[in-house]
């Protein structure tokens, strides 16, 4: 018979309570047996599966994609099925006003419980140093396009209201690297995502998006710089069917729906991406949660839940970085096959030295990711 991803869990968080003696995560069974939604359970708090985009465009205040504002969330909700949603215009193309009806208009959609809205804009240029998302600020960016110093060091500083940046359709050289340092800059703490799988299908635009595996070069390229950023799916959606036309999205493992709830989990990192529409896919190290930044013994243990309804996924990997930041990129420690869709998979794996360290999960099939975990970073002593 076969075992939803509930069971799944369950199996594989009271395996890790037993053979890594952290009794801090655990998963509660009846929780799930009651619930439409697969919850994990880690040190004591609760989360939910939720599922959204945070990277679109409509024809609103001069933006560069299709439709009303109201058409968008509208969609995106009733059509796409979208838990959460963001419109993110390119802040050059509207104008001060157009951003606040942005902010109007998702307040309006945002229910709390039903439907979460969230305000972004898409701020940079792509001949000078790419595009990044900035969520929730209070008003538009208006610093000229691919100014980064003036960016990074007055604008973000100067608006602490907001609430996450995102680096979008990411390549090597992007985001004007050697004006921060992501290990000390304050600012640097505002990137929490960073889009790691994409659709073409959804873009009407002069860069596209690019293929998964330069996706996946660029993750562990800004990862071993010392960014510590959640993995998010990319739709950069400018064709009106938000939702529908690609199975793109973000997972959030969130108390509950709510904007607050949404932030603060995209915020920590608990977010996957995947191009499978109702992938699941969670993972500890020791009392280490997806998204986390802890410690570790050179005794580690990891505990992995997925599903792949699609059933497309044949290889789940493990990646870590055990150089820390700067040294070697994060290469393949273990994998696991996945059989019908579904795998619960406890891993030991002893470091063979101290540092910074950080581990994180593709699901594979054939050549094609189907999904990217966020990381686990751990200080191991």
């Amino acid at each position: 018979m076969k075992k939803d991803l509930g069971v799944l869990l369950a199996a594989a968080f009271l395996l890790s309570g037993c053979q890594s003696g952290m009794g801090s995560v655990s998963l509660d069974k009846g929780l799930l047996k009651s619930s439409a939604r697969p919850q994990v359970r880690a040190k004591g708090i609760s989360y939910s599966l939720y599922y959204g985009s945070n990277h679109t465009h409509t024809a609103a205040g001069g933006d560069d994609g299709k439709l009303s504002l109201e058409e968008a969330f509208s969609y995106a909700r009733d059509k796409g099925k979208f838990d959460f949603f963001a419109t993110t215009p390119h802040s050059h193309m509207i104008t001060p006003d157009g951003y606040q009806t942005l902010r109007q208009t998702a307040q309006k959609f945002n229910q709390d419980g039903k439907f979460v809205s969230l305000v972004g804009q898409e701020w940079g240029s792509l001949s000078r140093g790419g595009h990044i998302n900035i969520f929730e600020a209070n008003q538009l960016c208006q610093v000229t396009s691919g100014d980064w110093n003036t960016f990074y060091k007055q604008w973000l500083p100067a608006h602490n209201e907001v609430s996450w940046v995102a680096l979008n359709h990411p390549k090597l050289n992007d985001f004007a690297q050697s004006l921060i340092n992501p290990q000390k800059d304050a600012v640097a703490s505002k990137f929490s995502t960073i889009a790691t799988i994409g659709s073409r299908s959804d873009y009407e635009g002069e860069d596209g998006n690019a293929p998964i595996s330069e996706k996946a070069q660029t993750y562990d390229y800004f990862l071993n710089l010392g960014f510590k950023v959640g993995s998010l799916g990319e739709t950069d959606n400018h064709r009106a069917n938000w939702g529908t036309s690609s199975p793109v999205s973000t997972g959030v493992w969130s108390r509950q729906l709510s904007k607050s709830e949404i932030v603060k989990a995209i915020q920590a990192r608990r977010t996957f991406s995947t191009q499978v529409k109702g992938l699941k896919i969670w993972f500890t190290l020791n009392s280490n949660e997806m998204g986390s930044e802890g410690s570790s013994p050179r005794a580690m243990n990891f505990t992995v839940a997925f599903s792949d309804p699609s059933k497309q996924t044949t290889n789940l990997y493990l990646y870590g970085d055990l150089d820390g930041p700067g040294g070697a990129q994060a290469t393949t420690i273990a994998q696991r096959p996945v059989k019908d869709g579904q795998a619960e998979w406890n891993y030991s794996y002893n470091a063979s030295k101290s540092g910074k360290m950080y581990f994180y999960l593709r699901a594979v099939s054939g050549d094609g990711v189907m999904a990217f975990s966020s990381p686990i970073w751990v200080d191991v002593k």
